[in-house]
Protein backbone atom coordinates (compact mmCIF):
# COMPACT_ATOMS: atom_id res chain seq x y z
CA UNK A 1 0.00 0.00 0.00
CA UNK A 2 1.46 3.02 -1.04
CA UNK A 3 2.05 5.76 1.98
CA UNK A 4 0.49 9.24 1.62
CA UNK A 5 3.07 12.16 1.98
CA UNK A 6 3.17 14.02 4.94
CA UNK A 7 2.25 17.48 2.69
CA UNK A 8 -0.86 15.55 1.39
CA UNK A 9 -1.83 14.50 5.23
CA UNK A 10 -1.48 17.86 6.10
CA UNK A 11 -3.54 19.45 3.42
CA UNK A 12 -6.30 17.14 4.23
CA UNK A 13 -6.46 17.72 7.76
CA UNK A 14 -6.13 21.09 7.33
CA UNK A 15 -8.94 21.59 4.31
CA UNK A 16 -11.84 23.09 4.99
CA UNK A 17 -14.90 20.02 4.73
CA UNK A 18 -17.03 20.95 6.19
CA UNK A 19 -17.41 24.44 3.57
CA UNK A 20 -16.84 21.94 0.76
CA UNK A 21 -19.56 19.89 1.78
CA UNK A 22 -21.92 22.69 1.63
CA UNK A 23 -21.30 24.33 -1.32
CA UNK A 24 -21.46 21.14 -3.31
CA UNK A 25 -24.75 20.40 -1.47
CA UNK A 26 -26.00 23.26 -2.60
CA UNK A 27 -25.00 23.39 -6.07
CA UNK A 28 -26.68 19.60 -5.67
CA UNK A 29 -30.30 20.85 -4.71
CA UNK A 30 -30.23 23.87 -7.42
CA UNK A 31 -29.43 21.05 -10.28
CA UNK A 32 -32.23 19.01 -8.56
CA UNK A 33 -34.54 22.04 -8.49
CA UNK A 34 -33.32 22.60 -11.92
CA UNK A 35 -34.84 19.06 -12.94
CA UNK A 36 -37.87 19.28 -10.86
CA UNK A 37 -38.72 22.59 -12.27
CA UNK A 38 -38.21 21.57 -15.99
CA UNK A 39 -39.77 17.83 -16.07
CA UNK A 40 -42.12 18.80 -18.70
CA UNK A 41 -39.92 20.80 -20.33
CA UNK A 42 -37.83 18.26 -22.69
CA UNK A 43 -34.88 18.60 -24.51
CA UNK A 44 -34.76 22.76 -23.72
CA UNK A 45 -34.67 22.11 -19.88
CA UNK A 46 -32.48 19.39 -20.18
CA UNK A 47 -29.61 21.50 -22.07
CA UNK A 48 -29.78 24.13 -19.49
CA UNK A 49 -29.69 20.83 -16.87
CA UNK A 50 -26.60 20.19 -18.55
CA UNK A 51 -25.18 23.55 -18.97
CA UNK A 52 -26.10 23.69 -15.23
CA UNK A 53 -24.16 20.52 -14.21
CA UNK A 54 -20.69 21.75 -16.25
CA UNK A 55 -20.93 24.81 -14.59
CA UNK A 56 -21.54 22.54 -11.57
CA UNK A 57 -18.10 20.57 -12.11
CA UNK A 58 -16.10 23.62 -13.28
CA UNK A 59 -16.82 25.56 -10.22
CA UNK A 60 -16.12 22.82 -7.61
CA UNK A 61 -12.86 22.19 -9.67
CA UNK A 62 -11.73 25.86 -9.64
CA UNK A 63 -12.64 26.05 -6.12
CA UNK A 64 -10.36 23.47 -5.12
CA UNK A 65 -7.60 24.44 -7.19
CA UNK A 66 -8.06 28.05 -5.75
CA UNK A 67 -8.24 26.60 -1.98
CA UNK A 68 -4.64 25.05 -2.82
CA UNK A 69 -3.18 28.55 -3.23
CA UNK A 70 -1.63 30.17 -0.32
CA UNK A 71 -3.99 33.16 0.28
CA UNK A 72 -1.17 35.72 0.57
CA UNK A 73 -0.14 35.35 -2.71
CA UNK A 74 -3.68 36.91 -4.06
CA UNK A 75 -2.25 39.94 -1.47
CA UNK A 76 -0.31 41.40 -4.41
CA UNK A 77 -3.32 41.27 -7.32
CA UNK A 78 -6.09 42.38 -4.56
CA UNK A 79 -5.30 46.33 -6.04
CA UNK A 80 -6.08 45.49 -9.52
CA UNK A 81 -8.32 42.45 -8.97
CA UNK A 82 -10.30 45.77 -7.37
CA UNK A 83 -10.04 48.02 -10.14
CA UNK A 84 -11.23 45.88 -12.45
CA UNK A 85 -14.34 45.29 -10.27
CA UNK A 86 -14.83 48.77 -10.13
CA UNK A 87 -14.18 49.51 -13.80
CA UNK A 88 -16.83 46.85 -14.61
CA UNK A 89 -19.26 48.35 -12.46
CA UNK A 90 -18.91 51.73 -14.02
CA UNK A 91 -19.19 50.53 -17.52
CA UNK A 92 -22.00 48.62 -16.63
CA UNK A 93 -23.56 52.46 -15.90
CA UNK A 94 -22.51 53.18 -19.22
CA UNK A 95 -23.30 50.26 -21.62
CA UNK A 96 -25.29 48.49 -19.63
CA UNK A 97 -28.63 47.07 -20.95
CA UNK A 98 -31.60 49.08 -19.24
CA UNK A 99 -34.90 46.92 -18.04
CA UNK A 100 -37.45 47.68 -15.85
CA UNK A 101 -35.72 51.06 -14.18
CA UNK A 102 -32.40 48.76 -14.02
CA UNK A 103 -28.95 48.61 -15.57
CA UNK A 104 -28.28 44.87 -15.98
CA UNK A 105 -26.00 43.42 -18.21
CA UNK A 106 -23.29 44.64 -20.25
CA UNK A 107 -24.25 43.33 -24.55
CA UNK A 108 -22.19 40.58 -25.26
CA UNK A 109 -21.56 39.60 -29.10
CA UNK A 110 -24.68 39.77 -31.71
Amino acid sequence: MASISLATRLWIRSFNWPLTIASVLVTLLGLITIQSANLHAGAVAAGEYRKQAFSMVLGVALMLFLANVDYRNWRRWAPIAYGITVLSLLFILVAGHHAQGAVRWISLGP
